[in-house]
């Protein structure tokens, strides 16, 4: 009702004959994926991000892997990097 009151004729003929016209900036070959939604695209981007965090969790110098292998050392005083272990005669392998 607004728009019916508040327009203008001219106007509402402009908005009645215009047309939608899309296309695609991608690369031919990225077509298929420029034209997914945002809600497959955003969950590739968070599931990528999170595996990038997992990995940096589990691999970077104090990462979880290497608090596994200082608390081995710790609790058996046991395995190939352990210092204690070296030095009490336990396992040189």
């Amino acid at each position: 009702m607004m728009f019916n009151a508040l327009v203008g004729q001219t106007s509402k003929d402009d908005i009645s004959n215009t047309k939608i016209v899309t296309t695609s900036n991608c690369a031919p070959f990225l077509v298929n994926v420029c034209s997914l939604p945002i809600p497959p695209a955003g969950l590739l981007f968070v599931i990528s991000m999170v595996a990038v965090q997992m990995n940096l969790a589990l691999y970077s110098p104090v990462g979880k892997y290497a608090l596994a292998v200082a608390y081995d050392c710790l609790c058996q005083a046991e395995g190939p990097d352990c210092l204690a272990a070296q030095l009490l005669g336990g396992d040189r392998t």
